[in-house]
């Protein structure tokens, strides 16, 4: 072994030493190894439907104020300020509940921030000490979080296209809303856990924030098309690919907090969980034209694996008819019933838990906006709840869609649901049931062991999705 070797060596050793000891201590959630991750990444309100051809804005770019009340944290890489996509001109005071700062080390002065650009930090534990391309600042030098703020919350900006291609006016999804940047990525595209959320120290963070009743809205990963590459699944997330739009030339569209925003400013009462049911439960799975969306892997209709609960329809989640609802105690129940152990839960939540006092049983017990049973018996019963959001009364009425050949039949109880104010709730209970054992364990020697259908209460004005999986 090399000198260089045994001093590697030497350092892992201590290291290790010194982490379990930490761990020991009270006062520390957990010790986990920093590790090194990626950034995920003119016509995308038309095409939403946050705006008409004439581009006059629909009701939830009206109603949320273009998001003028809601600040969205962007943690990527660095931000160009003086672009015009930050100008805070015509902009109302910064929100009197805004506490951060604005602190962008070398080459940002606090007066690069303004009432569009409320808050600036930087952080850099985990950039390797010695890079000459690395300095401590918030300075954008690749142009990824310039573009993914831009995305988010820009600014309307006249005459710009893309090497002259979809000329036009390139504006953000909530044109007022403030951002406040956190640089934890490097120049290079890597981006330290440590400095993400100081196992999962993403799902940990954004626990914590769930808590405080902020929407966590995560990129669903850039490994490809194949299965099982979806990353930052944990249910207190929003969680969101990429889909492409309808320009002559291929373009991704990434949401993130992208809609999200402005309903947060329209519904400020509202939790995270109801408003992610609202961007789930409203979701399109055809396009404009009547078609099946394609998976882009090889333009065949795609199903829940590759799309989700659907596309985004900001309009229709803005008046979304019902919600599912979901607390901290909810969460913690699922971890228990996912087979957590109690120590890792308290690293999760912070908190000391009891499992046996749980009403969670099972991980798809969780109150979700979807229904997804890991099936090893001959009948499962679900039961969700659903919370009246629109202001007038309505009664509701169940159907389910088959959208793949199931071996299994589903029933909803009870199929009517009536309510007479906002914000009453209401349960039900679906109940698959095998229909054909045989056919169904065909089909999983076959390697067909995932079955699709919809779930859809409708009060004649409102459609309220919901996706079921049935896996064997």
């Amino acid at each position: 072994m090399s000198t260089k070797q045994s001093s590697k060596a030497s350092q892992q050793a201590s290291h290790h030493k010194n982490s379990q000891q930490l761990k020991k201590r009270p006062e520390f959630i957990g010790v986990m190894l920093d590790r090194a991750l990626q950034l995920l990444t003119t016509r995308s309100p038309q095409f939403l439907g946050l705006t008409t051809s004439s581009k006059t804005p629909n009701n939830l770019l009206n109603q949320s104020n273009f998001g003028s009340n809601v600040t969205i944290a962007i943690l990527d890489s660095d931000i160009w300020s003086e672009r015009e996509s930050f100008n805070d001109k015509g902009l109302d005071p910064i929100p009197s509940h805004w506490k951060g700062v604005c602190e962008g080390g070398e080459d940002f002065p606090k007066t690069l921030c303004n009432k569009k650009l409320i808050g600036v930090r930087y952080f850099n534990k985990g950039v390797p000490k010695g890079d000459p391309k690395e300095k401590p600042t918030a300075r954008d030098t690749m142009g990824h979080g310039t573009h993914t703020a831009s995305t988010a919350a820009g600014r309307a900006v006249n005459n710009t296209s893309l090497l002259g291609y979809s000329k036009g006016v390139a504006v953000g999804m909530a044109e007022k809303a403030r951002l406040a940047i956190y640089r934890v990525c490097s120049g290079s595209g890597s981006c330290s856990a440590i400095d993400i959320l100081a196992e999962d120290p993403i799902a940990i963070g954004s626990f914590g924030a769930m808590e405080k009743g902020v929407l966590v809205s995560l990129a669903a990963g850039n490994s490809g098309f194949e299965a099982e590459t979806v990353i930052n699944v944990a249910p207190w997330t929003t969680t969101v690919g990429a889909s492409t739009i309808d320009t002559a030339f291929h373009a991704d569209l990434v949401l993130e907090d992208g809609i999200a925003a402005l309903l947060k400013g329209v519904h400020p009462d509202w939790s995270p969980a109801m408003i992610k049911s609202a961007l789930m439960t409203t979701a399109y799975t055809h396009d404009h034209d009547g078609n099946p969306i394609l998976d882009e892997k090889d333009f065949k209709e795609t199903n829940v694996w590759g799309m989700g609960a659907g596309h985004v329809d900001p309009e229709k989640a803005l008046d979304p008819g019902l919600v599912y609802d979901l607390t901290v105690e909810d969460y913690i129940g699922f971890l228990c019933a996912s087979n957590y152990s109690t120590k890792d839960i308290k690293t999760i939540t912070g908190k000391s838990v009891n499992c046996s006092s749980s009403k969670i049983k099972n991980p798809w017990d969780l109150n979700y906006p979807a229904t997804v049973v890991d099936f090893d018996s001959l009948e499962v019963s679900v039961t969700r709840t659903v919370t009246h959001v629109s202001a007038t009364s309505a009664t509701y009425k169940a159907s389910i869609i088959i959208t793949s050949p199931m071996s299994v039949t589903v029933t909803v109880d009870p199929p009517m649901l009536v309510f007479k104010e906002k914000g009453e709730k209401q349960s039900y209970k679906v109940r698959i049931q095998v229909s054909d054992k045989k056919k169904l364990l065909e089909n999983k020697s076959k390697n067909v062991d995932s079955y699709f259908g919809q779930l859809v209460w409708t009060d004649g004005k409102h459609q309220v999705t919901s996706v079921i999986v049935v896996t064997y």
